[in-house]
């Protein structure tokens, strides 16, 4: 067996990271020379409810015409699209499935496809922002539809005749991240449900980056379907808007109400019924994002879906109000449960003109209400609640119908990395080929990365609410990851990560028992996804192959995949040795690259009096106290002396008696390590932590392995942005500590040794 002794590391197979199979929609995947039949992810079993035509019964027909050329519409539809809507046409109360993108997506593009096909959900509609995305959907048989070319999407008037179809022309990859691009985005996306919903269609859009489970939707959103509404949603189906929230309490969320603070309402998921209603909001909404055209100020954060957080704003509907709704719906039968306090919530607000700004007509109000986080979960409820195995998951009302990939990490300009990441670990990504489970010798742990006695131990240490006992269990654990991508390294094989656990949960706020503030009850610790510990983007970047936790547990990882398997405590006995000084270096640049992270943990409970009224984050003195991670772990020895006395012997030994024995330390006669292999006996990191203690932390590994910054363990050591007014008491103060460093945090206790309340040093 050969080692790889020239410094590689498991990098890229050679593939693109863009490059992915196409979904051929009868279950069998292309992009290889072969193709073969893809077996179902492990979660999300089918369970579909029939096509449903669902709608209030006073429903408007659709358009018999809209599919034609000059019937009126301003979308061109291509050939499967027609095929597909054409039964509809005519039609009342029809509700299409809608999604929208650019080709940059089309991974997520196929994996949508992938689950709403297979939660039988028609009739299917991509809407596609670019010729690319159409292109596609054309070759593959994909139903979609495109903007008009002559079509002015910011005036929404007829440009001079153009071929081909609109484009949105941008730099970047990703429109999530550009703020002009992505108001445009919003503007076309807003043209595609104002076309559907004028051609008398119900529409159900949802992001690209959601999953469907099953095909459930209707028990939530639609009278006259073959499944009736729950008790709980008898309002919710007959108001004109529904729309899921990031709402993260799950006892907050029965009543249905607006989100609680720190909560949003969030387009992943929105039902659109055909009603004067829809088409004032949809007209509000684009009038919202015109009035923001031109802004200096514009950001990533100001979208289509922050610009719907102020048109989607109203009084809840009361009494006689909701006895109107439900008549017009024709669920009279639904009215003893208009005011009970299971029934989820409806409100009324006041929308544009249901009109296109030329026609001239009156502004109308429109209803709308929002749906559940169990049934409709995002990225927090799916990965750190587990809201799929909470109590009563089974019931109806519960079970979970979409995971919509948000509250992660790791997505760039370029790519959503962190978004593919997490599907993959929920085995809810359909889109990777064939060789993606069966190319090469996968190395895998078998068994956890840390024993009890250690959780133990540091769970005595430090309290529930300190970050350090996030940081002191996570270094074993990178200490492992490190370790496999060493032995991966040197068998030439490729890392299946180990499974991964928070003690601390990642929020960009101030956390409260290192919770959520709004999720005081949830589990800690709990199996996380990989982007709440590392980057994904650097792994990417740096062309590393690895796999999720759970790859071993997909089918498609079929039997006969070769896997190396080694219990933890053996992975810490191998010599850390790549066969030569150099090739230890150059894996030691890219684990301190790859295994180092930036995330802050603020402890409410730490905060030490600061961040009233007279908060400055750029006055040391009363900035937040927030801990930092991760930092990479020890590095490979670099030195001939690794793993034996004598280096030159070593070398010998490797080549005469293979890579395992190379990797082996040097034992005595009772088989234990021999003192001084110094490959095995690493001087272990005892936590992650970077700066402990300080609200902006400096410290970062570049790309090349090198450091940006020194670590600094409180706000006074400096941190960039920090008034230079400051720092002439900063460094008095300073002259007064030990070694004129501020004493680093035991992180057991609230507060820094010698400091009082205001942040002042009191000494010792």
């Amino acid at each position: 067996m050969s080692r790889l002794g020239d410094g590689s590391h498991a990098a890229a197979s050679g593939r693109s990271a863009h490059e992915h199979a196409t979904v051929r929609f009868g279950g069998s995947f292309e992009g290889s020379p072969r193709s073969t039949e893809q077996l179902a992810p492990p979660r999300a079993a089918p369970s579909a409810a029939p096509p449903v035509r669902a709608g209030a019964p006073a429903a408007s027909a659709t358009n018999a015409n809209f599919l034609k050329p000059g019937g009126g519409s301003k979308l061109l539809f291509n050939e499967a699209a027609r095929q597909q809507l054409a039964p509809y046409a005519g039609a009342a109360g029809t509700t299409v499935h809608f999604t929208f993108g650019s080709s940059v997506m089309v991974d997520f593009v196929q994996n949508w496809l992938h689950f709403a096909r297979r939660a039988a959900l028609k009739p299917l509609l991509v809407g596609a922002a670019d010729a690319a995305l159409l292109s596609f959907c054309n070759n593959k048989s994909v139903p979609a539809a495109a903007i008009s070319p002559d079509l002015d999407v910011w005036t929404y008037e007829r440009k001079p005749a153009q071929e081909g179809v609109y484009q949105i022309k941008t730099q970047w990859a990703y429109f999530r991240h550009h703020d002009s691009d992505f108001l445009e985005m919003g503007l076309v996306k807003v043209a595609f449900l104002w076309e559907l919903l004028v051609a008398g269609l119900n529409v159900l859009i949802s992001d690209l980056d959601v999953v469907w489970l099953n095909g459930h939707w209707a028990r939530w959103m639609a009278y006259g379907g073959a499944e009736p509404p729950l008790p709980e949603a008898s309002l919710l189906a007959a108001a004109d808007i529904l729309v899921s929230t990031d709402e993260l309490n799950a006892e907050a969320d029965l009543a249905g109400r607006r989100p609680s603070h720190g909560s949003d309402l969030n387009t992943g998921v929105v039902f659109l019924r055909c009603t004067q209603g829809s088409k004032a909001m949809v007209q509000a909404w684009r009038q919202a994002m015109l009035g923001r055209k031109g802004d200096k100020h514009l950001n990533e954060n100001v979208n289509d879906q922050s610009l719907f957080q102020g048109v989607v704003r109203g009084a809840e509907l009361r009494g006689g109000e909701l006895d109107e709704l439900l008549r017009r719906s024709g669920a009279v039968d639904r009215l003893g449960l208009a005011e009970a306090t299971s029934t989820r919530r409806v409100y009324r607000a006041l929308g544009g003109p249901p009109c296109l700004p030329q026609e001239r007509c009156a502004p109308s109000s429109f209803t709308f209400g929002t749906l559940p986080m169990r049934p409709f979960s995002g990225g927090h409820t799916w990965f750190n609640q587990n809201v799929q195995d909470m109590a009563g998951h089974e019931q109806p009302r519960n079970e979970p119908i979409t995971v919509h990939f948000t509250f992660q990490f790791g997505d760039t300009g370029t790519y959503p990395h962190g978004k593919r990441q997490r599907a993959r670990e929920a085995a809810l990504w359909a889109v990777d080929p064939p060789e993606y489970f069966t190319e090469g010798v996968f190395v895998a742990l078998d068994g956890p990365t840390y024993s009890e006695a250690e959780q133990a131990a540091v769970y005595a240490r430090f309290p529930s609410w300190s970050p350090q006992r996030h940081m002191h269990m996570d270094a074993p654990q990178r200490q492992a990851v490190r370790d496999l991508l060493g032995l991966a390294t040197a068998v030439g094989g490729i890392p299946v990560l180990p499974s991964l656990w928070c003690h601390c949960d990642r929020y960009w706020g101030f956390l409260k028992n290192c919770r959520f503030p709004m999720v005081p009850n949830m589990n800690l610790p709990f199996n996380c996804p990989q982007d709440a510990l590392y980057d994904p983007t650097r792994w990417a970047a740096k062309g590393v192959r690895w796999r999720e936790h759970t790859f071993l547990d997909n089918p498609n990882a079929r039997p006969g995949v070769r896997v190396i398997r080694i219990a933890n405590h053996h992975l810490r006995r191998l010599c850390r040795w790549l066969g030569s000084s150099q090739a230890n270096a150059n894996f030691n640049k890219l684990a301190r690259y790859i295994l180092t992270e930036s995330s802050r943990y603020c402890p409410q409970e730490d905060m030490g009096g600061y961040g009233g009224g007279s908060f400055d984050w750029q006055n040391p003195f009363v900035a937040y106290n927030c801990t930092w991670g991760f930092h990479y772990p020890s590095p490979f020895p670099e030195g001939k002396a690794a793993c034996s006395a004598t280096g030159e012997q070593r070398e010998r030994s490797s080549s005469a008696g293979g890579l395992l024995s190379s990797l082996l330390p040097p034992v005595n006669a009772a088989g234990e390590p021999l003192a001084g292999a110094d490959g095995v006996n690493v001087a272990e990191r005892p936590n992650s932590t970077t700066c402990p203690r300080i609200m902006l932390c400096d410290y970062n590994i570049l790309p090349d392995g090198s450091m940006t910054k020194p670590i600094r363990w409180c706000n006074i050591e400096g941190y960039n942005g920090m008034k230079q007014d400051h720092l002439p008491a900063t460094r008095a103060m300073l002259a007064k500590m030990p070694d004129g460093r501020c004493p680093y945090p035991p992180g057991d206790i609230p507060g820094m040794p010698g400091f009082d309340r205001r942040g002042h040093y009191i000494g010792a």
